[in-house]
């Protein structure tokens, strides 16, 4: 159907719509190609590619050595599988300041579904990295009990294959995950590529 979409006469509105079809689909197959290339993006140019990812990775490599940059992201920056070679890289260097993670229950972005997870992330040089989980209001950030102060040790501890973090609501949480993981051994830990 879409080859004889090519075949109509020029100028109808067959052949206008199959010029459109081409067009889009050059305009994807190029933009799939840039978004895999191992060059431009090593960390996050794999398996499905989420735009905020390869934008993420960027900021990494332009940002000043002393700089720092802030972004909004879905929460899977920190969270999901296909970034954590990403998230892992900015633990294990020393270049993440800050993840405030936030459900949109009270409709932060109005028009974006309530159980929407995102998260503000600071990325700069820090040795440590101050967190809060599943916040619903910005002002939830001055509760104390609500902030932990994680190190790549901590991310590790949790997650030491993926090095992704760890989603706890308070302090105290964290404190009881964090006996829990040094009890108990790593059921499967990867070899380091």
């Amino acid at each position: 159907m879409v080859g004889a979409l090519g075949e109509a006469a020029p100028g109808s509105p067959e052949r206008r719509l199959y010029d459109e079809y081409v067009e889009a689909k050059r305009v994807t197959e190029a933009s799939s190609a840039y978004a895999h290339d191992p060059s431009r993006f090593p960390l996050t140019g794999r398996g499905i590619v989420n735009l905020y990812a390869l934008f993420t990775e960027t900021i990494t490599q332009v940002i000043n050595a002393t700089g720092r940059a802030g972004v909004i992201t879905p929460t899977g920056l920190i969270t999901d599988s296909n970034t954590s070679a990403l998230f892992s890289k900015l633990v294990r260097t020393r270049q993440l300041c800050s993840v405030y993670d936030f459900e949109n229950r009270k409709q932060l972005f109005a028009g974006v579904h309530r159980s929407f997870k995102f998260s503000l992330t600071t990325i700069g040089p820090a040795d440590s990295v101050d967190c809060a989980f599943m916040l619903s209001d910005p002002s939830e950030l001055s509760d104390v009990r609500r902030r932990i102060r994680l190190t790549e040790e901590d991310f590790l501890l949790v997650n030491p294959n993926t090095c992704t973090a760890p989603i706890v609501r308070s302090q105290r949480d964290w404190d009881i995950v964090k006996a829990i993981y040094r009890r108990v051994p790593v059921l499967m830990k990867r070899d380091e590529e």
